[in-house]
């Protein structure tokens, strides 16, 4: 079903950004710290297929480097990125993406909606921090595929001891 959604994105967006992986020390972090999995930059129009062996040895990799997330390309209209969570995170809203998921292993709790109190400006059109107050709590669990739209707090929430893996295709609005 992602790959699917991967491949529609890839077939009405507009081309990746080219980067010349060689040329900065972006590409090579991410590399080293995802086990040598870089991020990707297709040939425009190409097709885009992430196995599922790949996205496991990805989030793999992220929890033996101590990291959360790994985008796998980049384009100018939608991110895939795999995630993975060993904690609650914190509260979050993104005014100009929207995030397709899909659960790929675990479960938690993802508070949405209401309105977020006390966050800040992480970048331009990212916050973070604060408390949802008036949110909805909805359990998920592997194979669940949630939208969340642009400008929607939300906030992943996990019971102590739970995991969560997941891949979120993010979309311009």
């Amino acid at each position: 079903m992602a790959l699917a959604l991967v491949a529609s994105l890839a077939a009405c967006a507009d081309p990746p950004h080219q980067t010349n992986p060689s040329s900065g020390d972006a590409s090579a972090r991410a590399a080293s710290e995802t086990g040598g999995v870089g991020v990707m930059q297709p040939a425009p129009g190409s097709v885009e297929v992430y196995a599922s062996a790949l996205l496991s040895h990805v989030a793999d990799s992220l929890a033996r480097a101590g990291k959360d997330s790994h985008v796998l390309s980049r384009h100018a209209r939608f991110l895939p990125d795999v995630s993975r969570r060993t904690e609650s995170g914190t509260p979050e809203i993104h005014d100009a993406w929207v995030d397709v998921t899909v659960v790929q292993a675990g479960r938690a709790v993802i508070l949405t909606g209401g309105h977020l109190t006390g966050g800040h400006v992480e970048s331009p059109g990212e916050h973070r921090g604060g408390t949802i107050v008036g949110g909805e709590s909805h359990p998920i669990a592997i194979g669940d595929l949630f939208v969340i739209p642009a400008g929607v707090p939300h906030q992943f929430q996990l019971a102590r001891g739970d995991s969560l893996r997941y891949l979120t295709i993010k979309v311009a609005k």
